[in-house]
Parts: structure tokens; sequence; C-alpha cells
């Protein structure tokens, strides 16, 4: 047995599905895992727990956002315990796998999907990791140089034991409105252009492997059955790239959740296109309760060209039209700050979401993460701002420069929509003359007011229930 460390650069309440993955996996063959969350542990706290641990390697699971963050971490750890190896995973070592590696504190880099390559790197360590340079998926230093070696093909998920929740805070396994996670498939067959599946698809190539799989039915349908008996959530929430990519697969899951009773609504995200009134039928029938769609930007010359999403105005008001049909709640993904926007362009955005009515509603600035198209679409242009604020949360973060609109612009106009569609139109409005720097302030503030007076409206509500004191 090896005792492994993993570290998770996390800035929410939320699980990581491939950290959960490897540690199944680690456990299945006798390893033991011990998890450090950054969001509910201080680095200093995470530091002199590890260095005073039993723990023979380091995982570090990270995106790009967190990258900075997590190599603070590693270096804390390397100074007080430089005997240590540090493995680094997550979705940055995928589009930026060079950048990890030349980080004096990291000793490996998983450059792909992580449960197999993890394994056989633990399985290494009582034999001082002389094989690492042999391992497909991993790329590491030895004697002064860097290996890098290929990607290994992909494996069947349904070999994959199941998710290991036991680790995570129990506040990570749901979100702050009950939905608990659960993934059906990995892959996504588009290619956006501000999305890194791209990077995972090119890398895929290399050995023949697709990176569109599916679990099967019922392999999911028994998952959800554990999930149903120990945590008896009140909905499940498929985190697929995109659950509607094959219609028949999703009849046959209906059928499914509906013979084995599992009985506890669920939702996701799809495209716009994907809907319609036969599939929607079925999803309603077996208990889907809420889709979440990528709209992205309303105009759809600029959508199609900036971000390669080729869908009419006409099917994302179709797809919204459709689920209210079928009372299916809906959310609307929306992003700003496209190459060359326009007041006019975001107005476009704001007008088709007015149109569609989504039960909930988010935009954010365009963040282009390294590795995408829309990010060399940004160099070219020379519209990168590589010193702009960088926070652990893509919500927060901004790098970008708009030759036709101020950042303070682009501010105003996402807080303004936030309210306006999820709040109150009146604060919306009222957004306009908040300074800058008060944004966000404003926002939560806003927020926090407008829920704790639904909260004071149920209570009342229920108070007839209640037993009288």
């Amino acid at each position: 047995m090896v005792s492994v460390g993993f570290v998770y650069m996390n800035s929410g309440p939320q699980l990581s599905m491939g950290v959960a993955y490897i540690s199944a996996m680690l456990k299945k063959h006798g390893h033991k895992v011990t998890l450090w969350d950054t969001y509910y542990t201080t680095d200093k706290d995470i530091i002199n727990q590890i260095v005073n641990s039993d723990a023979e390697i380091i995982m570090v699971s990270t995106n790009s956002l967190s990258f900075n963050h997590a190599v603070s971490i590693t270096r804390g750890i390397k100074k007080e315990r430089p005997d240590i190896p540090i493995f680094a995973g997550g979705w940055h070592t995928i589009v930026d796998p060079d950048e990890m590696i030349n980080e004096p504190s990291i000793d490996l880099v998983c450059i792909g999907e992580g449960e197999y390559a993890a394994l056989d790197v633990v399985n290494d360590i009582r034999n001082g990791l002389k094989n690492v340079s042999k391992i497909p998926n991993i790329w590491c230093k030895k004697n002064g140089n860097i290996i890098k070696n290929r990607p290994r093909p992909l494996s069947n998920i349904d070999d994959l034991p199941f998710p290991d929740r036991d680790i995570f805070n129990p506040l990570s396994l749901m979100d702050r409105d009950g939905k608990f996670f659960f993934s059906t498939e990995r892959g996504c067959p588009y290619n956006c252009s501000y999305c890194c599946n791209r990077k995972m698809i090119e890398l895929y190539s290399e050995v023949g492997s697709s990176y569109v799989r599916f679990r099967s039915v019922e392999k999911c349908m028994e998952e959800l059955k554990q999930i149903k008996k120990r945590w008896n959530p009140k909905e499940i929430f498929f985190i697929d790239e995109m659950f509607l990519i094959s219609e028949e697969r999703v009849k046959d899951f209906c059928k499914a959740y509906i013979r084995e009773k599992i009985g506890i609504p669920f939702g996701f995200m799809a495209r716009v296109e994907k809907i319609n009134d036969g599939i929607a039928k079925i999803l309603k029938e077996a208990g889907c309760c809420r889709i979440h769609f990528g709209i992205e930007c309303g105009n759809e010359e600029m959508r199609k060209k900036y971000l390669n999403r080729i869908m009419t105005n006409e099917q994302i008001i179709n797809a919204f039209d459709v689920c209210k049909k079928f009372g299916i709640k809906t959310a609307s993904f929306n992003m700003i700050g496209l190459p060359f926007e326009t007041k006019e362009t975001i107005r476009d955005t704001f007008e088709i979401n007015k149109r569609c009515q989504p039960d909930s509603f988010q935009v954010t600035i365009l963040y282009p993460f390294k590795g995408t198209k829309i990010y060399d679409t940004f160099k070219k242009n020379d519209m990168l701002d590589l010193t702009a604020r960088m926070e652990e949360t893509y919500y927060d973060s901004y790098i970008t420069k708009n030759p036709n609109l101020s950042f303070s612009y682009l501010k105003h106009q996402q807080v303004f929509m936030e309210l306006y569609f999820n709040y109150s139109k009146f604060f919306a409005h009222l957004s306009k003359i908040v300074p800058l720097g008060m944004l966000n302030f404003y926002m939560r503030g806003v927020s926090f007011i407008y829920k704790r007076n639904k909260l004071k409206t149920l209570i009342s509500r229920m108070k007839k229930y209640l037993p009288k004191i």
C-alpha cells in the first residue's frame, strides 16, 4: 500500500469527478488516499499537514486559473519535503503541459486522463519511480532531462470503479440548490472555439482513440441506485458535456430510469438543436426537470465566426419554447466580450434571452484559455492583456482587451443582465450607476437580499403547518 496525498485546487463547494475516479482506482488497488481541498483548508495548513503526514507522493489537480495558486502550494511542500515526488494533473496539464513540467516543484505531469496513469505511477513509488519514463500519458524529469511519453489509448469507462465521493467534504457532493452531480459519458463531438476539449480530441487522435465515450445504461443505473440508497438527493445533475448526443441512448436511458424506479428529478446540459417535442416528452416522463442551454451570444454572425457555434436564433428560441411546453425548467449560459464585440451585439444577447425567458441565467466575460482557437484569435489581434486580473473562478477573471468597449462597460453589462434575469429589474437598472469597483459587492448584496426575502416568504407560508408552541 502506498499513501497518496491529493491536493484539489478548488474555488467552491464542489467535487471533481476526475479526482473522484482516480481516488477510486487507487483505492481499488489497495492504496490509501487523503484529500486536501483548498476551499476548506488554508494553504498553510495544507502544507503543514502534508509535511507531517505519511504521504509518499502528492498529486495536484489544477486548472489554468488556479495554476499559480497550485504552484505556491507545491513550492511550499518541496521546501519542507524535497524528497516527496509531486505529480500534477487537471486541465492545465492538458492545455499547457510544458509550463507544468518546467515548474521546478513539479516532478511528473499527466497529459491526459489519469486513472491508469496515476495507478502506474503509484505502483512504481516503492521502485523509486524507475519506470515512469515508460508510462504512457506521463511527462517526467530524469537526470536533468524532460521525458515526454505518448498518450495511452483511452479506456472503456465501464471498466472504471464508481467515483470515490467519500474523500470529499459532504458539502461538496451537492450544489447549494441540492443538485447531486453524476456522469454518464465523457467527451464532446463539437469544436467550440473557446473549449479545451479540442486539446483532448487532438491528443487522443494520435493513438486512434475517440474522446467521446458512453457508460452503459446498466452501469449508470447501478450507480444511481447506490446513490439513491445512500444519499437520496432531491435532484441529480448529469455533468456530461452533452447528454443529448445520441437520441437513441437517451431513450434507452429514460426507459431504464423509469423501469429501475430511480424516481429522482434530473437535469443536464444540452445544445439547442438536439431538443424537440418527441425527446422532451420522453425526458419529462422519466423525470427531467431542467435543461441548461448555451446561447453564448445572441448575434448569429458573431456566434458562428468567433465561437464556432453553428445554430440559428430560431433553433435557440424553439428549444426554450419546447421546454416550456413540457414543463421543463431552463438555464441560459452566455458570454460577452467576444473579439470586436459591440454594444449592439451585447444588446442582441440581452434581447434573445428576454425572448427565451430562461428560469436561470448566467453571463461571463469571455476568458480565452490557452490551447483554444479563440485564444489564438485574441492573440493574433493583439487583444490579450496578460497583466489583467486573474481569479480562481472563470466568472471573475479577465485578460482581454476590446477596441470597441471598455472593461467597465462589459462589467456593468454583465451585472445588469445577471440582476435583470435572475433577481430584480429595478436593481438591474440601478447597477448602471454603481462604481466599477463596487459592482461585485453590489451584485452579491442584491442576491443576498433577494434570497433572504424569498426565505422569509417561505417561512411565513410554512407557519400554518408548524405546531404551535
